[in-house]
Order: structure tokens, then sequence, then C-alpha cells
């Protein structure tokens, strides 16, 4: 008698189940691996990249007037003791960067430049993995890449601004 063994039928790439924002976002901190599918046919990096923006504008915010002005001016000060700049100076610099508009430029420096960071960091990625590696990756799949690694910095990001409040 001869046995026959009947191999399981093919199943189609790209099948599985995309996950929703919320489930990629607990995957990348509880099962790293299981985050990345589905991404190839689901553009989702402007949600981790909204999440930081709204984490470093808001951690801005808060240590703006406890931590940051206090110690601006106390650098301006010792340049005052040094003879680099007049007390004038130092006095309408403070002023400003304590007002509002130094407030909204804070906040503002930082969700301008982490957009930027992003996608420098997206076009590194896309080129050691496609130039240097050989592999062929899109620069969309790169930004995905860049923007949800970007949530395991979470943690120290509120550790950092909870130690600098």
């Amino acid at each position: 008698m001869e046995s026959s063994v009947t191999a399981a039928p093919p199943t189609a790439v790209g099948s599985e189940p995309s996950l929703s924002i919320l489930q990629r976002l607990a995957a990348v901190f509880a099962r790293p691996a299981r985050a990345w599918e589905g991404l190839e046919t689901r553009a989702q990096w402007w949600f981790p990249l909204l999440v930081m923006m709204v984490a470093s504008g808001a951690s801005a915010a808060l240590l703006h007037q406890r931590a940051l002005v206090p110690m601006v001016v106390e650098q301006w000060e010792q340049e005052v003791q040094n003879g680099r700049m007049s007390a004038e100076q130092v006095d309408h610099m403070q002023k400003f960067f304590s007002s509002p508009a130094g407030l909204a430029l804070t906040v503002g420096q930082q969700i301008v430049a982490l957009p930027i960071v992003t996608l420098v960091a997206a076009l590194l990625i896309w080129f050691g993995c496609g130039f240097v590696l050989g592999t062929r990756l899109r620069y969309r799949h790169a930004l995905e890449v860049a923007a949800w690694s970007s949530l395991v910095n979470l943690p120290a990001f509120a550790i950092t601004t909870a130690l600098a409040w």
C-alpha cells in the first residue's frame, strides 16, 4: 500500500489580516516581530509620526518655563560675566524666551524637527537596504520602518521629561 501525503493549500501572499493602528501600536511594544505585518499593503506611517510629534511638543511645552528657560538664562548670565554679552541683551532675550512667542518657537521647533529627522532616517534605511544590501525596498516601506520603530523611544521620552521636570 502506498501512503500519500497531501500538502496544505497554498496561501496567498499578504492574505493575513492587517493590524489596526492601535493593535500595531501595542504590537510594537508587546510583539515587535508581528508589528510589521500588513505594512506593505497599507500605509500607516503618519500615525506614529503624529504620536511622536504630539509627545515631543507636549514635552517641550511642559518643560519650557520649568527647565529650559532657567537653564538658558543661566548660560546667558555666564556669558555676561565672561564679557561676551551685555546685561541688556540678556534681559531682551529672556523677555522673548519667556513669552508665549518663545514657547511657540520651542514647541514649533520640536514639531518641525521630528518629521525631518524621521524622513532622513527613512532615507538612510532605504539607501542601506536598497543600495548597500541590494534588496528591493521602496521608500514608503523605509518610512514605515523609521516611523513605527521610533515609538520605542516613547518610554525614554517620558522618563527624560519626568526627570527634567
